[in-house]
C-alpha cells in the first residue's frame, strides 16, 4: 500500500543522502591523491632530467612507473569492499551452522484428511540485536481438505511466517500445528514434504530443460505424466513457442522464462507431485496480465480436492477463497488474526480488510477477480 511505501521509500533516500555526505570527503580527498600522482612526477621527473640528475631512460622509467602506481592502491580499496560481503557472507553460515536443528523423529503415521489445524500458536525469533521478537501470537484456525484458506495483511504482519510454520520450517514457540490430526513434529520430515507442494512468491528453475525443471515434482514421474501436468498449469501455451519444445533449457534461474512463465512451471510441478496440501506464497506477484489469467486458471485446477493455503498480495486472487484471514501486526506488536470470513462478509465488515480492498479497487492495474475459485 502507498501509506507504506512512501515512508519507506523516503526513508531509504534520507539514509543514502546522510551516508553519501559522511563518506564523500573522504573518498574524494583519496581519490584525488590516486588520480594526482602524474602532477607530481612529471615535473620533478623533467626537473631532474634538465639538471642532469638522471637519463632519459631513467625518466621514462620512473614517469611510466609513477602514473602506474595508483592502480593497485585502486584495486585494493575494491577488495576491502569485497571483503565486507565476503565477512557478512562468512557471518550467515557460521549463523546457520550453529542454528539448532530441529529433531526429526523419522517416524511415518497413517494420515486420514489432509485438515490443518493450528491451535494458539506463538512465534519468536532472534532480530540483529540478539534479542529475541515475537512476530506471531495466539494465531488458530482450521483448513478443511476441499477448501481454499487465504492469508492477507500489510507487510510485516507475519504471513509469510505463519506460512513457514505450516511446513515446519521452523517450530511454534508455544501451541501446535496438526496435520490430519498428527503434530508436525511427530511427523518424518520426509513423509511431511510428500503432504506437501510449494509455490513460492520467488521461483527456482535450475539451468536445465522445462522437461527437467517439471520432473523435479517426482522424479519418477513419466513423460505423459510431465505432459499432463505442464497442460494443467498452462506450460504447453509457453513451449509452443520455444525452439526445441520441452528440452529448451531455461537458463540459470530460469532467466530465458519471464517471472510469468516461471511460476506456471513451478505450478506444473506442484500438479505432478500432486500432494495433499498446497501452498501458494503469492504465485502471481511477478505475472504480467496474460500470465496471470493462465496461472490463476492453473491454480483453480490445483486446489481441487485440496488443503489450499495462500498468501496473497493482489486481493484479487483471494475474491473466491472459503476463508480469508487478516493478519495485522500494528506497530511493534506480533502478527494477530483480526478478521476472518469470505470476502463479503469481510468487506461489509468495515474494518482493515474493508480498507485493504478499496486501496486495491483504487488502483490502476486493478487484478482480473475471482481468482482461485472461479467465482462469477
Amino acid at each position: 500500500p502507498f501509506a507504506e511505501t512512501h515512508p519507506a521509500v523516503h526513508y531509504a533516500s534520507r539514509f543514502q543522502s546522510q551516508w553519501g555526505r559522511e563518506v564523500l570527503p573522504t573518498f574524494s580527498l583519496f581519490f584525488v591523491l590516486v588520480a594526482t600522482n602524474a602532477l607530481g612526477v612529471v615535473p620533478l621527473g623533467v626537473w631532474l632530467w634538465r639538471t642532469g640528475s638522471v637519463d632519459e631512460r631513467t625518466l621514462v622509467f620512473f614517469i611510466v612507473f609513477g602514473l602506474g602506481y595508483s592502480m593497485p592502491v585502486v584495486k585494493l580499496l575494491e577488495f576491502f569492499s569485497s571483503l565486507d560481503h565476503l565477512t557478512f557472507g562468512a557471518r550467515a553460515i557460521l549463523e546457520l551452522s550453529d542454528a539448532d536443528a530441529l529433531v526429526d523423529g523419522q517416524r511415518r503415521v497413517e494420515f486420514d484428511e489432509p485438515r490443518l489445524t493450528v491451535t494458539a500458536v506463538d512465534f519468536s525469533h532472534l532480530d540483529d540485536a540478539g534479542s529475541r521478537r515475537q512476530v506471531l501470537r495466539n494465531i488458530s484456525f482450521v483448513a478443511e481438505p476441499g477448501t481454499v484458506t487465504a492469508i492477507v495483511g500489510p507487510s510485516g504482519a507475519g504471513k509469510s511466517t505463519l506460512v513457514k510454520l505450516l511446513c515446519r520450517f521452523w517450530d511454534p514457540d508455544a501451541g501446535s500445528i496438526t496435520l490430519g490430526g498428527h503434530d508436525l513434529r511427530d511427523v518424518g520430515v520426509d513423509q511431511l514434504m510428500e503432504q506437501i507442494s510449494f509455490v513460492f512468491q520467488e521461483p527456482f528453475l535450475f539451468d536445465e530443460t522445462v522437461r527437467a525443471n517439471i520432473a523435479l515434482g517426482r522424479p519418477t514421474a513419466t513423460d505423459d505424466e510431465i505432459l499432463a501436468a505442464a497442460r494443467a498449469a498452462r506450460v504447453d501455451r509457453i513451449v509452443a513457442e520455444l525452439p526445441d519444445g520441452f528440452d529448451t533449457v531455461v537458463g540459470e534461474r530460469g532467466s530465458r522464462l519471464s517471472g510469468g512463465e516461471q511460476q506456471r512451471v513451478t505450478l506444473a510441478r506442484a500438479f505432478l507431485k500432486s500432494a495433499p496440501v498446497v501452498i501458494l506464497d503469492e504465485a502471481t506477484a511477478f505475472s504480467d496480465p496474460e500470465n496471470e489469467v493462465a496461472i490463476q486458471e492453473g491454480i483453480a485446477a490445483l486446489v481441487e480436492g485440496r488443503t489450499v493455503i495462500m498468501i496473497a498480495h493482489r486481493l484479487s486472487t483471494v475474491v473466491g477463497a472459503d476463508t480469508i484471514l487478516v493478519l495485522d501486526a500494528p506497530g511493534s506488536e506480533p502478527g494477530e488474526i483480526v478478521e476472518r470470513g469470505t470476502h463479503d462478509e469481510l468487506v461489509a465488515a468495515d474494518g482493515l480488510y474493508t480498507q485493504m480492498w478499496a486501496a486495491f479497487t483504487e488502483r490502476d492495474d486493478v487484478g482480473l477477480g475471482d481468482a482461485v475459485r472461479g467465482a462469477p
